[in-house]
């Protein structure tokens, strides 16, 4: 009974501290697929060679958290022919942003900054590249966008609104489910010998790729 009251103390807290702000990020997207055309998007996209680059910059420019990230990719993903753009995105919005840049310069100093920077786009945009070498994404339905920002388009709004947080929403709460199970039924002693151990690093990364993704 201590171990299920402890997971659903886990579930709630987590799902406390991450659904605003999923929320936030889901209206905001919706908004802007609702009330305009997002050209520049498109035009970004267009140029298959370099959207991935383009979409890392926006990605390292956004003060984007691991959940609130998921509707802008959701509609980067949605307006692509490739992998590659949202890929690059998704690598890159969690690390990289105005925020996390100057708080590493505070500890760290210029040159860890510049390392993670570099680093992170360098990583980020070669795994792209390499994952829409070898996978090539299936067609999918063009985006519903409303485009001439009349009242009319509030029915719109709350179709996309709907259609995101049902299609967005439920791999949030998987991954939530994840970790909560994790942190209540993993013991400590397992982790333990692999903190102190040279795969601690490789393994943290691993994680966090995979809690982003889902």
């Amino acid at each position: 009974m201590n171990l299920l009251t402890d997971f659903l103390k886990s579930f709630y807290d987590y799902t406390v501290d991450i659904i605003p702000y999923f929320l936030i990020a889901l209206v905001i997207t919706s908004l802007l697929q609702s009330f305009t055309k997002l050209s520049w998007l498109k035009v970004i996209l267009k140029k298959e060679k370099v959207a991935p680059v383009y979409t890392g910059i926006l990605g390292g420019l956004l003060p984007l958290c691991s959940c609130s990230m998921l509707p802008v990719a959701n509609l980067i993903n949605s307006m692509s022919k490739s992998y590659a753009p949202v890929l690059s995105f998704l690598i890159i919005a969690p690390v990289i942003s105005p925020v996390t840049l100057l708080l590493t310069y505070g500890y760290f100093g210029l040159s860890m900054t510049l390392v993670r920077l570099i680093g992170t786009f360098i990583f980020a945009i070669s795994f792209a590249y390499l994952v829409s070498f070898f996978f090539t994404k299936p067609k999918t339905l063009p985006i519903m966008m409303g485009g001439d920002g009349k009242s009319k388009n509030s029915k719109l709004f709350f179709y996309i609104l709907k259609d995101n947080l049902f299609g967005i929403g439920k791999y949030l709460f998987l991954g939530i489910f994840i970790a909560s199970l994790i942190k209540v039924f993993v013991p400590a002693s397992l982790i333990k010998p692999i903190a102190g151990s040279i795969f601690s690093y490789p393994l943290i990364s691993f994680i966090r790729r995979v809690r982003n993704s889902l």
